[in-house]
């Protein structure tokens, strides 16, 4: 093993007493339609999803965020700063689900989607309350043209809500799961549409949608 200098503990020191946690304001937040709050994601928002209700569905398992220790969380607040994050509350200033707008390698006008809600919050229609916030507010404050997501076959839902804001599919992939849960159900129920067994892995079909928010009325 490589050992590791004096100089680079020092540097890491140093990185870590520089940690600043909190993102600066962003122009044209917070969100608001009279219910939901859109705002920037705090550091202590980590630890708030954390303690979410927990989804059941095995193929939402993936949504699920698992409880870290604040020094762990530090450092997932730090690497996540790649994106923009967005924190959802309702009325009565609970967080109850995240927005994450992360730019596409290669272009200054796309961004990849990301959205999800504790398991006791979906259904309620708030994420397409919630995206129709979002998406004409990057169209016009961060300027940008497209908003892509990746999205299961399976989830059937989701994409009805996609179609519904004006997301259209343009490719589609295959996905190795890692889900002992979701390979359990699949054994049991037989096979489902947008799953395959290759090579002793799962895969999911996985759609690639998007949306040219500029041209899309948001009413």
């Amino acid at each position: 093993m490589k050992a590791i200098s004096k100089d680079y503990l020092h540097q890491w020191v140093r990185r870590l007493s520089d940690f600043k946690l909190d993102s600066p304001p962003i122009a044209g937040l917070p969100l608001s339609d009279g219910e939901l709050c859109v705002r920037t994601f705090k550091r202590n928002d980590e630890e708030k999803r954390q303690v979410w209700a927990k989804h059941t569905d095995p193929f939402l398992l993936k949504f699920n965020f698992l409880p870290k220790g604040t020094f762990e969380n530090d450092l997932s607040f730090q690497r996540l700063k790649d994106r923009l994050r967005l924190g959802i509350e309702n009325a009565s200033g609970q967080m109850i689900g995240y927005v994450s707008l992360k730019p596409v390698r290669g272009s200054s006008s796309m961004a990849e989607l990301g959205i999800c809600f504790a398991a006791d919050q979906v259904s309620r229609g708030y994420g397409y309350r919630t995206l129709k916030m979002v998406l004409p507010w990057a169209a016009h404050t961060l300027d940008l043209n497209e908003i892509m997501l990746e999205v299961d076959f399976v989830n059937a839902k989701a994409i009805s809500l996609y179609n519904r804001l004006g997301f259209e599919k343009v490719a589609q992939f295959w996905q190795v799961e890692d889900n002992l849960k979701l390979e359990a159900l699949l054994m049991s129920r037989g096979s489902i549409d947008g799953t395959r067994y290759l090579k002793n892995h799962l895969e999911l079909l996985t759609w690639v949608m998007i949306c040219r928010i500029k041209e899309v009325e948001f009413s």
